[in-house]
């Protein structure tokens, strides 16, 4: 193989490489698609809206939860302390 030829596949390759491919134009599915129509850009912008609405929903969801869990832990330690008042409020009774 010449010097050429060892110094120009190399330079096809990265050129070729770089390129996107003919078939992906109007894939709604692609990060960053290309070659849309109208309507697939707004069916695109879309689903990227749905998928950030759905990150919040979770984000939410996880905060939800553990809200949920410090108020199970809040009524159990209420729970408690309502047991120990009945407990003293009984043994001041019995003390006079």
């Amino acid at each position: 193989m010449s010097k050429k030829g060892i110094l120009v596949i190399p330079f096809l390759f990265v050129c070729l490489w770089g390129e996107p491919s003919a078939f992906q134009a109007g894939d709604l599915d692609s990060s960053s698609p290309y070659g849309l129509s109208q309507t697939e850009t707004a069916i695109w912008k879309n689903k990227q809206k749905i998928k950030m609405l759905n990150r919040l929903l979770l984000q939410q969801q996880k905060i939800i939860e553990k809200q949920q869990k410090t108020i199970e832990k809040q009524q159990k330690m209420i729970e408690e302390e309502q047991k120990l008042i009945k407990k003293h409020q009984k043994n001041y009774r019995q003390a006079g």
